[in-house]
């Protein structure tokens, strides 16, 4: 059997289920939806072609930073005057099998690392953060024609929702703590054996480091790129409940394996590697989330922490 062609960013594979046209569906920050309602958010409500998901996820994550084409050139002069090898380093191990970034003259190499050296001028706070190149990948691969898109998207998608708080990293501990507290009572909510298996075998600070990288690179890492696009597209209409649930579902999922661990050392084994063979994004349909944590994570999202 001959080996299988490599992805490209015209042939990739399009998860289309349905029809949809809009970022619609319930508010899951209402506290007043039920336990059941959370879950009607259904992750296979998705869009039909790249060119309506391209359009779908600008409006879903708008520009609110006023980020101006003009703006744009302004830090990509400065960029290219300062540029850091680390970035292009990290570029090149973007998405290796997708062959679309990993050296000079592959379709986003380009793209990809300029989009990144103009986020690290633009935020010398922030800076570079290894990871983001993840996520700056995901909207290279669905604005493959406009550096100043694909920009202003990862600008405001970085400012917005839990995202920044994940790349300030120490700046931001009480408010990742507090995403971690949700993420543990969702998962109570959803199976209490599980949950009391990993406090017994002191499994629940493991948990939080590894799911650190999915918070942070939002799926794109570890997930098959087919099933992260879908998580994206709910991710966008929905936040981070979204992230929450498919933490969650990953463990539901690799739930019997996890049960058969002695030792929290044994969770890196599972949960660290590219989440092949299990489908995350049905199993986020299942995922409870208490009416709790969704009062939990509006208050955050109002900055009242």
């Amino acid at each position: 059997m001959g080996a299988a062609p490599p992805l490209s960013y015209r042939n990739i594979a399009n998860p289309r289920i349905g029809s949809w046209s809009s970022f619609s569906g319930i508010d899951p920050y209402n506290s007043t939806n039920s336990l059941q309602d959370s879950r009607k958010n259904s992750i296979r409500t998705s869009i039909g072609s790249p060119s309506e998901r391209r359009t779908a996820w600008k409006n879903a994550i708008g520009n609110a930073l006023k980020v101006t084409p003009e703006l744009f050139l302004i830090y990509k002069e400065r960029a290219q005057a300062t540029r850091q090898d680390g970035i292009g380093m990290d570029v090149r191990r973007t998405l290796p099998r997708l062959l679309l970034f990993g050296k000079r003259g592959e379709p986003l190499f380009e793209q990809l690392r300029d989009v990144l050296e103009v986020y690290r001028c633009y935020r010398p706070d922030v800076g570079y953060v290894q990871g983001m190149s993840y996520v700056a990948a995901m909207l290279c691969l669905h604005i493959p024609d406009n550096e100043y898109e694909c920009f202003m998207c990862l600008a405001n998608l970085l400012a917005s929702h839990h995202c920044f708080d994940f790349f300030r990293l120490g700046q931001s501990y009480n408010r990742i703590e507090f995403i971690y507290e949700i993420t543990d009572i969702c998962l109570e909510k959803n199976s209490k054996k599980l949950f009391k298996h990993l406090k017994k075998i002191d499994g629940l600070r493991d948990i939080h480091t590894i799911f650190f990288q999915q918070f942070q690179t939002l799926f794109v890492r570890n997930l098959p790129i087919e099933q992260a696009t879908l998580l994206w597209d709910a991710f966008l209409r929905d936040g981070t409940v979204v992230m929450i649930r498919a933490c969650v579902a990953v463990l539901l999922l690799l739930e019997t394996k996890i049960m058969q661990t002695e030792f929290s050392g044994e969770l890196m084994r599972l949960l660290m590697p590219m989440y092949k063979g299990i489908d995350v994004c049905q199993k986020v349909n299942e995922v409870v989330v208490p009416k709790r944590c969704i009062i939990m994570l509006r208050e955050m999202q109002n900055n009242l922490l």
